[in-house]
């Protein structure tokens, strides 16, 4: 697998823009947040905003830091949903500076 460094590809305009509007919102919903082996795993409350925000987070995220692993956690019926965010060696802290609540 290919070696992918840990910065953020978005310049300082993008970034500002993206972090008002869908991080932010991202994050105001966080209802727990775990430390993992390689990163966070962030609970949500289950329903359909939060589902498309968290949707359009990992589309965004995708582009600017495609170092991360994302995995979304839709468990069946109405429990809350999981994401969790890790990646590389480097990665962890920079999910603690840049995405927890």
């Amino acid at each position: 697998m290919e070696e992918i460094p840990i910065i953020c590809t978005l310049n300082d305009e993008e970034f500002r823009k993206r972090e008002q509007t869908v991080l932010n919102a991202v994050k105001k919903s966080v209802l727990a947040t775990e430390e993992t082996t390689g990163g966070y795993s962030f609970r949500f409350p289950s329903n359909d905003a939060s589902f498309a925000a968290l949707n359009e987070f990992i589309v965004l995220e995708r582009r600017c830091c495609p170092f991360l692993d994302f995995k979304l956690t839709v468990p069946r019926g109405e429990g809350d949903l999981f994401l969790e965010l890790s990646g590389p060696d480097g990665a962890k802290e920079f999910i603690a500076a840049n995405f927890r609540p």
